[in-house]
């Protein structure tokens, strides 16, 4: 048997002694905590791709494939050359890699697929010529921000892992940093930058601010689908009240990318949710900004919301915002979780989760001179 024989054989064997036990990459389940009170997530399972998941994969390919056409000039559109690419990518899985598919009750999650990549590179140790190669990996936007890539990144590495390669390696757009942070927080490290150019110095990169519009009926199935996968239920318990949230008006982003929901409250206003996938490239500030300016012309003085004292990231998303802390209710989480046991006890960082936050953007100059207690304490 050749060398080039031996590596795929050990590496086969190794891979279908995974493919006959029991899968080594066991369902978890954690909770996703945001600007209200929500309900655990369903665990996340991670398996083989088989044959009936090839359109779940290309619908997966196609929404790949437009993610990143929006950030960068030189990617074509999804749907032409999604069966083409979808072929090329399972063949070199089957030769010497996997697809997993990650589910969760049943719905298609996303999928990562990989190989190992064998390169002849004299400058370079044998080690680092053999390595675990990361083609693609994708999250359907309604279950981003679950921490789902991790454990697609967790999976594909142990497969690999057992085929004898020591390395796992994987590329990003350098415009797309969500994707970057992602792979930087599961352990990969910068390894080696691609610069480019123009030679006529024309850009080279194409970002375009994500286009906001009013939900219209035609969304709402869309809507109760994305409040539960990113919220595990379509009603928020926040401040003692349950909010149905896929019943309010509400605001979606081009692609369906991302989703804010909120109320009329007098001449205030609630921001009940709020969504962005993948976060970071500027859709959660589209969303808040066409909110406002729509609130301002309505006549609307003050947008209101609340968070707990574990969602770090969103207590710096919104102050940067234009919004102000107005109140702490100590307990209040804890109170909520008597009457609502599934209420997660952690957040962001592990820090635990307790109290609940009221902040504030005034919509106009006269409405900021003096910012009340918030709607909802008013009326007690």
């Amino acid at each position: 048997m050749t060398g080039e024989g031996k590596r795929v054989y050990t590496y086969l064997s190794a891979l279908k002694r995974f493919r006959g036990g029991d899968d080594p990459i066991q369902p978890e389940q954690k909770p996703h905590e945001g600007a209200g009170i929500v309900e655990q997530l369903a665990p996340l399972t991670i398996r083989p791709a088989a044959p009936a998941d090839r359109p779940r994969l290309r619908q997966a390919v196609v929404e790949l494939q437009e993610y990143e056409r929006l950030r960068h000039a030189s990617r074509r559109p999804g749907e032409p050359i999604a069966d083409m690419y979808l072929d090329w990518m399972q063949q070199r899985a089957e030769a010497a890699g996997v697809v997993l598919v990650a589910e969760r009750e049943g719905r298609f999650v996303g999928f990562v697929a990989g190989w190992i990549e064998e390169t002849a590179n004299i400058g370079e140790t044998a080690e680092s010529n053999r390595f675990g190669y990361v083609s693609d990996i994708c999250v359907m936007p309604a279950f981003r921000g679950q921490r789902v890539a991790a454990r697609l990144l967790d999976g594909i590495g142990r497969y690999l892992g057992h085929a004898g390669v020591s390395r796992l390696r994987v590329a990003a757009l350098a415009v797309n940093a969500s994707a970057r942070a992602s792979y930087e927080h599961a352990g990969f490290a910068p390894y080696e930058i691609l610069y480019e150019k123009s030679i006529d110095g024309a850009p080279v990169t194409e970002r375009r601010p994500a286009v906001i519009r009013q939900a219209e009926p035609a969304d709402a199935a869309w809507i109760g689908d994305f409040l539960r996968a990113r919220w595990g239920a379509g009603t928020i318990v926040v401040h003692g009240e349950a909010i149905e949230a896929m019943a309010l008006p509400a605001l979606v982003a081009e692609n369906r990318r991302g989703l804010a929901t909120y109320r009329r409250l007098g001449r205030d206003a609630e921001l009940v949710t709020l969504d962005a996938v993948p976060a970071g490239i500027g859709t959660g500030t589209a969303l808040i900004e066409t909110l406002a300016a729509q609130l301002c012309a309505e006549g609307c003085a003050l947008l209101w919301l609340t968070t707990t004292n574990g969602n770090l990231p969103a207590l710096r998303f919104y102050q940067r915002r234009g919004f102000r802390l107005v109140q702490v209710r100590p307990g209040a989480v804890d109170a909520a979780r008597k009457l609502k046991p599934s209420i997660p006890t952690i957040g962001a960082h592990g820090i635990p989760i307790h109290d609940e936050l009221d902040l504030c953007r005034s919509l106009d100059d006269g409405a900021a001179e003096r910012i009340p207690p918030p709607p909802w304490g008013r009326r007690s």
